[in-house]
């Protein structure tokens, strides 16, 4: 029966001493702002449908690649002990169709460093008054990830991009770029504007777990190591 009282108590500490902290997951169904931009219309938002299209094909007309990146932000502000915490998966589903490609639809997805809104970003402005410093969205290749876009849902690894939140880089959300080296096509998304069937919605799946800080962590070990010393001494 000490035993186990020790075993309690110790585990009272654990929780205690991590402020009631403990591994969490948590899935965001819905974005909480989504739009597309055009090289070709450089000026045009598309922040108010439904669906939004990543796309990237030659055009004749205009002599050069037409490319159509897509931006995706989910809110994480009201995570308990999300900042700082060790971000053990990620995943971003997105539920879509191909509109066509002529060969294997391949999307790059990157994150985004500068802050944009979904009535106003454009390829040129990310608010409709300021620029992107880079146009088409300003983002970052650290922590990026490539994947094979499948119907009716596309799954990504985007674990490194949201550590990278967690550790402190702001949250303005993904890019979705295609991969042009690989071949050209349009792939459509729904967004969270998709009233029509809520189970189809965009999904960012996350699991982790916050970090103690180190004096817990010493107050821990002095608590645990007063306990075992305890029990000892009533054995003898």
């Amino acid at each position: 029966m000490k035993t186990l009282t020790a075993i309690a108590l110790a585990t009272t500490l654990v929780v205690a001493l991590s402020g009631g902290a403990i591994a969490a997951s948590v899935s965001l169904h819905g974005d909480t702002a989504t739009t597309q931009v055009d090289n070709l219309n450089p000026n045009t938002n598309y922040g108010t449908g439904p669906q939004i299209t990543t796309y990237g094909s030659w055009s004749n007309s205009a002599g050069k690649w037409q490319y159509m990146n897509t931006y995706w932000y989910f809110d994480l502000s009201s995570l308990a002990n999300f900042s700082g915490s060790n971000i053990t998966s990620a995943t971003l589903s997105l539920v879509g169709w191909q509109s066509w490609a002529n060969g294997t639809p391949t999307i790059d997805v990157y994150r985004i460093t500068e802050g944009w809104t979904e009535n106003g970003a454009t390829w040129n402005s990310r608010d409709g008054v300021n620029a992107w410093t880079t146009p088409g969205g300003t983002y970052t290749t650290a922590g990026s990830v490539e994947y094979v876009a499948t119907a009716p849902t596309s799954t990504v690894n985007v674990t490194n991009i949201v550590q990278a939140w967690a550790n402190g880089q702001s949250n303005y959300g993904f890019l979705l770029h295609w991969n042009s080296d690989i071949c050209a096509g349009s792939y459509i998304y729904n967004n969270h504007k998709n009233t029509w069937n809520p189970n189809e919605l965009p999904t960012l799946a996350i699991s982790y777990a916050p970090v103690p800080e180190p004096s817990s962590v010493l107050a821990l070990l002095v608590g645990v190591t007063s306990l075992a010393g305890g029990l000892i001494r009533r054995r003898k």
